[in-house]
């Protein structure tokens, strides 16, 4: 029962009992210089991430109105996420040369390490991120999305083990997808 009340947490409401394993948030962009990502499951908004200028995010939880302020480092290597706690969440790459071969951490404001792997590009450039922890063999979230193409959405898979982990469900999907905004703006698609 302990799982529910987490669940409601994360979502706002109370989701279905077994949401993790079947679901999928489809993630819709709108503008075009200070874009505003819609993140809905099922029709039902969830959340919303709002650029406010080439270093600058905000992302906000419809339901419960939590919010995180966002911002990108210098040299864009990482991605920082304040909460209304004031605890920092971030994702960070060592270096942004050759990213196909390297392995972003998101490094979460309670202390959990989570990986994130991008995986093998189609022949149609749809790219992915896998995002699993460092002891876990399976992925808890799996972003679809297309490098060259922002009017693509991007669609999010959440896994069954997200369950075990939903109290950073927001988190994640904040900084994830500021990520994706982050390198649609380096392949200058605008």
């Amino acid at each position: 029962m302990s799982g529910t009340g987490s669940l409601s947490l994360a979502f706002g409401a109370i989701p279905e009992s077994d949401f993790c394993g079947r679901g999928r948030i489809k993630v819709v962009r709108k503008g075009r210089y200070h874009p505003v990502y819609d993140l809905a499951f099922n029709g039902q908004q969830l959340a919303e991430l709002a650029w406010h200028g080439p270093r600058r995010i905000r992302y906000t939880v419809n339901t419960t109105g939590a919010h995180y302020e966002m911002k990108v480092g210098h040299m864009q290597p990482k991605i920082r996420a304040i909460d209304l706690d004031g605890r920092i969440s971030k994702i960070m790459v060592s270096s942004n040369h050759n990213l196909a071969r390297r392995e972003m951490r998101l490094l979460m404001g309670n202390g959990d390490v989570f990986l994130l792997r991008r995986g093998a590009v189609d022949r149609f450039g749809a790219s992915r991120f896998e995002i699993r922890k460092q002891h876990y063999i399976n992925a808890i979230l799996i972003f679809h999305f297309d490098a060259h193409d922002v009017t693509a959405p991007i669609l999010i898979d959440v896994e069954r083990l997200m369950r075990w982990e939903i109290r950073h469900f927001h988190t994640l999907l904040a900084l994830v997808t500021a990520r994706i905004g982050l390198e649609h703006k380096w392949n200058g698609v605008h």
